[in-house]
């Protein structure tokens, strides 16, 4: 019986289920249908998180130094995929990790400077309290695209913080052990349709694609499964 749960206290299960989501949706289809979107691992959040204390000390932000690893990573990206933000990609799609007992998956939309948080769990925080934990994020971003500024609307990108929102009207999940696959969906959802789809997820749904997954991550270690 394969879970249909991610534990919110491990993100390295929920980061092998990103990277490997991902290599299926924007990396091994056909460019033609590639959706002009990304997915990122919780791992991402935390790299900003670390440095936020020293970023809000900083006075001059545009020369504030990134994490080379962090910065790396990401022009290492753009370089394998051939596609950078703004340019050919214009969301970006990560699950979050609230007191590790929850799942939220937050999207940021560069065009649009904005972050959105799609929560299965809304009761459990309410988005004024919310806000503030993402707050390292929309003040951080803008200045982290400035930065590696892999093309002209990158290094012109709007340095003011990213508008906050929170989705609410989203499935609600039953139990919290169903954030993290919920998230996933949610993102999913997104990538190929709009917030309509978002709202069209629903716990129903949950163990088969929970399976999927667990085979493409079977797959993605191991090789393809013999039958």
């Amino acid at each position: 019986m394969v879970a249909s749960s991610i534990p919110p206290d491990n993100p390295q299960v929920m980061d092998a289920c990103v990277s490997v989501m991902r290599e299926s949706v924007f990396i091994n289809t056909d460019p033609a249908a590639v959706p002009r979107a990304d997915m990122l691992t919780s791992h991402f959040h935390g790299s900003l998180a670390v440095m936020f204390s020293k970023f809000k000390k900083c006075r001059r932000k545009e020369s504030f130094e990134f994490d080379e690893d962090l910065l790396s990573s990401i022009t290492h990206r753009f370089s394998s995929t051939r596609r950078k933000w703004l340019e050919a990609i214009d969301y970006l799609y990560s699950p979050f990790n609230i007191d590790k007992n929850r799942w939220i998956a937050v999207m940021v939309d560069l065009p649009s400077h904005s972050l959105s948080v799609f929560d299965s769990t809304a009761n459990a925080l309410r988005g004024s309290r919310l806000k503030p934990e993402l707050e390292f994020l929309c003040e951080m971003f803008p200045y982290l695209v400035h930065k590696i500024g892999a093309n002209d609307l990158m290094i012109n990108y709007p340095l003011s913080p990213l508008s906050f929102t929170h989705h609410t009207r989203v499935t609600q999940a039953s139990d919290r052990a169903n954030t993290g696959m919920l998230s996933l969906l949610f993102m999913e959802a997104h990538a190929f349709g709009s917030f309509d789809k978002v709202c069209q997820v629903s716990e129903a749904g949950l163990r088969q694609r929970a399976e999927q997954l667990a085979v493409q991550l079977y797959e993605h270690c191991c090789g393809d499964i013999e039958v």
